[in-house]
């Protein structure tokens, strides 16, 4: 019987950066930077592990280090080598290393990480399926939590999650990350301040097109269905109750004419019913072919502004008479954004502020389960063709 090869990786130097990003490019639709990847070749901020084969870089992994902690980032092997035993020789000599220069607790399993200690907080960025039962795992053990969003895909999951994060009595933050983008904040800020005027009429979009994607099967199990409304849509839902409040009512159409193979459809368009008479709509697309954006547009009597998360300016269009033409027409100001869509930084600094004492919990279980129930009451309108009220938590 022929003796399975060992394989041997070795340590990421600058002489790998080359092919590890080709590598990235290959295995992940947003790959690292070969600048990115560089930090893994820098003593006491990480390190990174390389298989090669036939001459050419055929899978890495890498790993941050912050003191006495080390979080493995990317493993990525190349598809002609998979399933031969690369991916988990980067990873055994990945956990080698750590052995090797103090990071001697390392967990493949959940609930023994928990059980161990050490921490205070639990950051959950898993597939959306895991998130009720690792969250309320995490709350019972005594830990506050950072959800990524959603909170969950189903009612009972959030009702879970929500009954544990008061029996807890522990801060449980929800990551609705459009809430630190700044163009985001901003429109926010100016629709408070009356720069528009009283708001009639708001609206935003996830667009995405999720066929580029070369990771991330979980998105369409069919035995855990990840409504696009729900799953990556709960930005732009999230975005529009934060500013114009809670929906009372969702009518949504949704199609599939891109991503056929998938078990949900990959189009929807919501109309909903806002407080003070507020109209609005959401459209999500994870089919769309475009760059990945959130265009959002706010009316009011006064003015319109419209921007996204993807550009270095927004626009405030007023309304303005020239006294030399005596016509009326519109001031367009540009404004300047900082580009942070994804502002997990922020997001983070706020979970470690409240569970310091230093401000106040803003997005919590509740919050969170409130926008999964607009989402799915858009689901629930597109199925059948009624008008639907969100079923919110308190």
């Amino acid at each position: 019987m022929e003796q399975k090869k060992r394989i041997y990786p070795e340590k990421l130097t600058a002489a790998h950066i080359e092919g590890v990003a080709r590598l990235e490019k290959l295995c992940f639709s947003q790959p690292w930077s070969a600048n990115s990847l560089e930090l893994l070749t820098k003593e006491g901020i990480g390190v990174g592990m390389v298989c090669s084969a036939d001459g050419n870089v055929c899978a890495y992994g890498g790993m941050m280090v912050a003191v006495d902690e080390g979080q493995i980032t990317n493993i990525a092997t190349h598809p002609d080598y998979r399933r031969r035993g690369y991916g988990r020789a980067v990873v055994e000599s990945l956990i080698k290393y750590a052995k090797n220069n103090g990071l001697d607790r390392y967990f493949t399993d959940y609930d023994e990480m928990l059980a161990a200690g050490g921490f205070d907080c639990v950051v959950i960025c898993s597939p959306d399926s895991f998130h009720c039962y690792q969250s309320v795992k995490a709350l019972e053990s005594g830990y506050h939590v950072l959800c990524e969003k959603p909170l969950a895909m189903r009612l009972d999951e959030c009702q879970q999650i929500v009954d544990a994060a008061k029996a807890a009595n522990k801060y449980f933050m929800v990551g609705q990350v459009c809430r630190k983008t700044p163009a985001f904040a901003l429109m926010k800020q100016m629709v408070e301040r009356g720069d528009i005027g009283e708001l009639f009429y708001v609206e935003s979009e996830y667009a995405h097109d999720y066929s580029i994607l070369k990771r991330g099967e979980w998105r369409k199990d069919p035995n855990y269905l990840r409504y696009p409304v729900v799953g990556g849509g709960c930005h732009a839902m999230d975005l529009l109750r934060w500013i114009a409040g809670d929906p009372t009512e969702v009518f949504a159409y949704s199609n599939r004419k891109v991503l056929t193979d998938w078990p949900v459809d990959d189009c929807t368009v919501s109309v909903l019913k806002y407080p003070n008479d507020v109209i609005g709509k959401v459209t999500v697309s994870i089919g769309c072919k475009r760059p990945y954006t959130m265009r959002t547009q706010l009316f009011g009597t006064k003015g319109t502004i419209l921007g996204d998360n993807k550009s270095s300016t927004m626009q405030l269009y007023r309304p303005y008479h020239d006294p030399e033409t005596g016509k009326d027409t519109f001031t367009t100001t540009e404004i300047p954004i900082d580009i942070a869509h994804h502002n997990m930084t922020a997001e983070i600094q706020d979970m470690c502020d409240v569970i310091l004492g230093k401000k106040e919990l803003e997005i919590d279980a509740v919050e969170g389960a409130n926008t999964v129930a607009v989402c799915l009451a858009a689901v629930e309108s597109s199925e059948t063709g009624k008008p639907v009220a969100p079923h919110y938590f308190a």
